[in-house]
């Protein structure tokens, strides 16, 4: 059996697949995102708050209930729905809301302001993310993947509304590449939920162990910022500056 963190479920015509981040299977790295083969038979066990997913190809994936993406309730909705199983998709989502205020309690506590915490699966993708901006005071920041015609995808940990922070990085699975640091953010502490990687810093390279929380300096990513309106602290190409 194989696991999917930060998994989802989508209806692909008349089909139903999972999606997420593979971990304990040989033939990906720990935390790499897979989508599975067709899904024949979800079985799910509320007393012990999982399910698993048994696939065309024979494998068996199981899903903490916990574990459901931010945005993976609607879609998980409907794959339930077409493949005709009676389940209360809340369940999941009042799970994951129960451990996120669990951990932004001892986020709080821990973390000076001005910190980054995010959880990361190995140098591929960022589950989560959360700012301190002030005593107490800790948020969730939005994460998003970006796709360029010049590069490969990036991963932008912005928050947009209130512009309290913005961190950018190229994600490679074995390493991860800064390239947007916004002013006010003093460190990144990075939770590796996946396989080990290498951060790539202006002056060194940081490894980051599997099951280990890293913490990152502002002194660690020298670069010239961005010219991009969206961008926090970006540069003005009107101004220059």
């Amino acid at each position: 059996m194989y696991r999917l963190g930060n998994w989802f479920l989508e209806v692909w015509g008349d089909e139903v697949v999972g999606r997420g981040d593979c971990y304990e299977n040989p033939r990906f790295s720990e935390g790499h995102f897979i989508h599975t083969s067709a899904v024949l038979e979800i079985k799910i066990n509320e007393e012990e708050n999982w399910m698993k997913l048994f696939t065309y190809s024979g494998s068996c994936y199981v899903l903490d209930f916990a574990d459901i993406a931010e945005y993976g309730a609607e879609g998980a909705r409907r794959a339930f729905q077409s493949k005709g199983i009676s389940f209360d998709i809340e369940k999941c989502v009042n799970l994951r809301n129960q451990r996120v205020e669990k951990l932004m309690q001892h986020l709080s506590g821990v973390l000076n302001p001005g910190s980054l915490y995010v959880r990361m699966a190995g140098g591929w993708s960022v589950w989560e993310a959360y700012f301190k901006a002030a005593e107490n005071m800790v948020v969730p920041i939005e994460i998003c993947r970006h796709v360029s015609s010049f590069s490969c995808d990036s991963i932008l940990v912005t928050d947009w509304r209130n512009r309290l922070c913005d961190w950018r990085i190229f994600p490679y699975g074995s390493s991860i590449e800064p390239y947007y640091w916004s002013d006010g953010l003093d460190t990144v502490s990075i939770e590796n939920l996946g396989g080990d990687f290498t951060f790539k810093g202006s002056h060194k390279n940081i490894l980051c162990k599997q099951g280990e929380i890293t913490v990152m300096k502002h002194e660690e990513y020298v670069g010239e910022g961005l010219f991009s309106p969206d961008a926090v602290n970006g540069k003005c190409i009107f101004l220059m500056k």
